[in-house]
C-alpha cells in the first residue's frame, strides 16, 4: 500500500515501493558474502564488546533493531566501509561530524496457527549524521539527523497480518513503504550534562519507556509497552521538545527527571507524522493533539551503590529503574460507542546486570504498562526477559535472549476480544564480524489478537544486518 501525502509542502518523505527477494536464502547469502568480503576471523587482541555495559542518564536508542549509530561508532569500528583511509576520523576530530548507517533485512514465516501459514520479507536502511558543535566552540550542543528507508511486504500481507496478533512480532514491521527523514533535532547540555534539552523531530521511545537490555529482540513489545499506544515512535516519530534534569548524581548513581511534549497528530487523527515536518506541531489545520510524557529514572553502577557494600560484587552490577506517566489530548472512540477526550497511562521498567563474566554478562529486565481499556485493546502489560552476551568463550560478541510478554486485553463491552495474548521469543545473535550479524529466532503467540477462532501461532524468523 502506498499512501500519498496530502500536503507535499510539509512532507519530509515520499513513498517508494521496491520488490525485495522473499526467500530466506537471500539473507544467508547476504550474510555469507559480506562476511567473506571482510574476512570471518578477527584478531585475538581485539577486546570483546558488550552492548549492555553502559547505563547512563543520556540514553539514545534508535528505532528498529540494534545497530551502530553515527554517534556510537568506535574510532576503530566503523563497520563495513571502515574509516575511509582515515578520512572518517579526520572529519569527526576536526569538524565534529560523525557519519554512519545500518541495513537490516528480515524474513519470518508463520509455521503453524495464526491467520496464514506463509513467509514474508522486509528491510530497513538507516543513514545517520551527528554534528558535535563543540568543534566550533559551542560546548554541549549537537545536531542529529536520521534518514530511514523501509520496505515491507506491504498491504495486508506478512508479519502480524499473518499471525493476527496485537502486540507485533517485528519491531521494524510497517504496513507502508517509507522514505523519510525520521529524526532531525538539536540538543543542548548544560552544567556538566546535569541539564539538557532537545527540540526537533525525534522518536520519543529513544528517551522514554525504553529497555536497554531488550535491544536485540525482534518482538515489538520488548521495545515499548503496547499500552503506550499513542507515543510518537517508529514509524511515526514527531516534532517535540524534551527537557531532562539530573537532580542527584554521585560517582555511582544518578536520578534524572524528564518531561516532553510531542505533536500527537498520529494517534487519534491519523496524520502520518513520520512523513512530515513540524507543521502539525505549530498549527491545528490537521490536528491540535499533543502527547505529554514525564519520567523519573534512577541508574546505578552496582546495587552496592544503593544497598551497601554487601552487594558490591561481580553479581548484581549496573542497572536502572524508570517510571512514567503520559497523557494524550486527542479525542478517541470508546468501545461502548461514545467518544472521550484525553487518555492517560503509566509505565515502569527495570533492568539489572545479574552477573558479569570475562567476555560479557547477563541482564534481566521487566516491563509494566497500564492505560484505559475503554479505549485501548491492551489495558495492562507485563513482561520479563533476559539477555546474555559472550556466553561461549570463543564467541565473545554473540548474544542470546528469552522474552515473555503478556498483553491483558480489554474485556469491555464492544471490544470483542477474548483471552489475553501471550508472546514468547527466543533468539541467538551470531556476530560474524564487527559489522555483520545473523539472528535466527522463534516466537510463540498464544491467543493471537484475543481471537478465539485463531490457533496459537509459531513463527520462525531470521535477521541479517550490518553497519557501515
Amino acid at each position: 500500500m502506498v499512501i500519498a501525502d496530502d500536503d507535499p509542502n510539509t512532507s519530509w518523505g515520499t513513498s517508494v515501493k521496491l520488490s525485495p527477494t522473499k526467500e530466506i536464502f537471500s539473507l544467508i547469502l547476504f550474510a555469507a558474502c559480506t562476511a567473506h568480503a571482510q574476512g570471518l576471523s578477527q584478531p585475538e587482541s581485539d577486546p570483546p564488546t558488550d552492548p549492555q555495559a553502559q547505563t547512563t542518564s543520556t540514553h539514545e536508542r534508535r528505532p528498529g533493531p540494534a545497530a551502530t549509530s553515527a554517534a556510537d561508532a568506535d574510532e576503530d569500528d566503523y563497520g563495513l566501509t571502515g574509516d575511509w583511509g582515515g578520512a572518517r576520523n579526520r572529519i569527526r576530530d576536526r569538524g565534529g561530524l560523525s557519519l554512519g548507517g545500518s541495513y537490516t533485512a528480515e524474513w519470518n514465516s508463520v509455521l503453524d496457527g495464526g491467520v496464514n501459514q506463509r513467509g514474508s520479507f522486509r528491510n530497513i536502511l538507516a543513514i545517520e549524521a551527528e554534528l558535535d558543535l563543540s568543534a566550533y566552540r559551542w560546548e554541549g550542543a549537537r545536531v542529529f539527523f536520521q534518514y530511514l528507508s523501509v520496505n515491507p511486504e506491504g498491504g495486508v500481507r506478512g508479519g502480524s497480518n499473518d499471525v493476527g496478533d496485537i502486540q507485533g512480532i517485528s519491531n521494524i514491521e510497517t504496513r507502508r513503504h517509507l522514505d523519510i527523514i525520521s529524526e532531525l533535532w538539536f540538543e543542548q547540555a548544560l552544567f556538566d550534562e546535569r541539564l539538557r534539552f532537545k527540540f526537533g523531530k525525534m522518536d520519543a521511545n529513544a528517551e522514554f519507556a525504553y529497555v536497554d537490555a531488550a535491544t536485540d529482540f525482534a518482538h515489538s513489545s520488548a521495545g515499548i509497552s503496547p499500552t503506550i499506544f499513542t507515543i510518537p515512535t517508529y514509524p511515526d516519530p514527531a516534532t517535540g521538545a524534551t527537557i531532562f534534569a539530573t537532580v542527584h548524581r554521585t560517582d555511582s548513581t544518578a536520578l534524572t527527571l524528564g518531561y516532553a511534549i510531542f505533536d500527537g497528530a498520529a494517534a487519534a487523527d491519523g496524520v502520518e507524522t513520520g512523513r512530515r515536518g513540524p507543521s502539525t506541531f505549530f498549527n491545528d489545520r490537521l490536528s491540535d493533539d499533543y502527547f505529554h510524557i514525564a519520567q523519573a529514572e534512577l541508574a546505578w553502577e552496582d546495587l552496592g551503590s544503593i544497598f551497601g557494600d554487601a552487594l558490591r560484587a561481580r553479581w548484581l552490577g549496573k542497572g536502572r529503574l524508570s517510571a512514567g506517566f503520559w497523557h494524550h489530548t486527542g479525542t478517541f472512540d470508546r468501545f461502548d460507542g461514545s467518544r472521550q477526550t484525553g487518555v492517560n497511562g503509566v509505565y515502569a521498567t527495570i533492568e539489572q546486570r545479574v552477573v558479569d563474566w570475562q567476555q560479557g554478562g547477563m541482564d534481566a529486565f521487566a516491563q509494566f504498562g497500564w492505560t484505559e481499556d475503554d479505549i485501548s485493546q491492551v489495558g495492562t502489560h507485563w513482561a520479563i526477559g533476559f539477555d546474555a552476551h559472550g556466553v561461549f568463550p570463543h564467541r565473545p560478541n554473540d548474544s542470546l535472549g528469552l522474552y515473555a510478554s503478556l498483553a491483558v486485553l480489554s474485556d469491555k463491552t464492544g471490544a470483542g476480544l477474548g483471552d489475553d495474548e501471550l508472546a514468547i521469543e527466543a533468539y541467538y545473535r551470531l556476530d560474524l564480524v564487527g559489522s555483520l550479524f545473523l539472528q535466527p529466532s522463534v516466537q510463540f503467540i498464544a491467543n493471537p489478537g484475543g481471537n478465539d477462532a485463531l490457533d496459537d501461532a509459531w513463527v520462525l524468523g531470521l535477521r541479517a544486518g550490518l553497519s557501515f
